[in-house]
């Protein structure tokens, strides 16, 4: 429990082991909840689901409550006005919480069903409640996560507990699933979550995170004279754990998680190639010309989609697709020759 790295000389005891029981916690709710489901109850999955993540974030709350007042950062009420140095009205996200706080109350007190409201539907459970055991989860992070090495534990947590998670969609497509489940899950592989959108919707929040660490451990092998076996390891195990990833969210059959997923693999190349851009030390500008190297790569699946309702009714659907798909990747593949070579820092990230 003792994993927080940094505390004062005057902070107690008491406070060091409740700052590990804090974070402990919400490492915990990574792990716990998406792998948990009892097949003994009357819903299986979303409501135990969801008394796991309200039991632990009332455990987290006490445990924050007490440290607040072991700390006695309680007598600190200055902090409450915007003007001071150390305003927690400063603190990144905080304003945009407390709002999504103060209408979820108002929302509830003033509903039809404020019972439901509060507590959430039979089926789901997603009532203000649950959020706010969402927000517990968020001060538990603030009040905790105080370097880096406390903010890789969350992706690490995340890919490790993805694995398992993919593999069981491998084996549901592959009819091994040793449970009787009433609906199909062959075609549409539902895993832990019960659900085919929701296992790809968790997915596709995993597989920017382990992307990341395929890139950092790429870079450590190629950065380094002497092989690491350590990082050969480590990126092996994160090529497995994507393959399966994205295996388990193709055969979900899920249109709407896959959409999800392009957007986050544009989101994540653009910010990779930005990055890139400055760790480069080019500190030329940008000139218009090379807005035209920037078009090159991205010309022929242009052209391809340009003509592929022509290509499509001459030939057929699926050449046309096939085409984009190969012109796409065969721009993919430009952009990562340049990037190898080290060429094109400055204009790169347009295209």
């Amino acid at each position: 429990f003792y994993c927080c790295e940094r505390f004062s000389p005057m902070t107690s005891k008491l406070s060091r082991f409740l700052s590990g029981i804090l974070e402990a916690g919400w490492l915990v709710a990574v792990i716990s909840v998406p792998l948990f489901f009892n097949i003994h109850s009357e819903r299986v999955f979303e409501p135990d689901k969801v008394a796991i993540l309200r039991s632990i974030a009332v455990l987290l709350l006490v445990a924050w409550l007490v440290r607040l007042i072991d700390q006695q950062d309680w007598r600190d009420w200055k902090r409450v006005y915007w003007r001071h140095e150390d305003s927690i009205w400063r603190t990144p996200f905080f304003v945009p919480m407390f709002a999504l706080v103060l209408v979820y109350l108002v929302s509830t007190i003033f509903s039809i069903t404020p019972r439901i409201s509060w507590l959430g539907s039979y089926q789901r459970l997603q009532g203000t409640y649950t959020t706010l055991a969402y927000i517990v989860y968020f001060l538990a992070a603030v009040s905790t996560i105080h370097g880096r090495l406390q903010v890789s534990r969350i992706p690490t947590a995340a890919i490790i507990t993805s694995i398992p998670i993919a593999f069981y969609g491998l084996l549901q497509h592959f009819g091994l699933d040793p449970l009787p489940w009433g609906g199909d899950v062959i075609a549409r592989v539902a895993g832990h979550m019960g659900n085919a959108i929701f296992i790809a919707a968790y997915l596709i929040m995993v597989v920017p995170l382990t992307l990341g660490r395929i890139i950092d451990a790429f870079t450590n092998i190629l950065g380094d004279e002497n092989l690491s076996y350590a990082d050969v390891t480590r990126s092996a195990v994160y090529i497995f754990a994507l393959a399966i990833q994205l295996l388990a969210i193709y055969w979900s059959g899920s249109r709407g998680p896959l959409i999800g997923l392009a957007v986050a693999l544009f989101s994540f190349i653009l910010v990779l190639l930005v990055s890139l851009r400055n760790l480069a030390g080019d500190e030329e500008p940008f000139h218009k010309g090379d807005a035209l190297f920037a078009l090159l790569p991205v010309i022929p699946p242009l052209v391809v989609l340009f003509l592929s309702g022509t290509i499509g009714n001459i030939a057929s659907p699926m050449l046309s697709f096939t085409l984009f798909i190969s012109a796409a990747i065969f721009s993919i593949g430009i952009m990562l020759l340049l990037v190898v070579l080290r060429k094109g820092w400055t204009w790169i990230w347009l295209s």
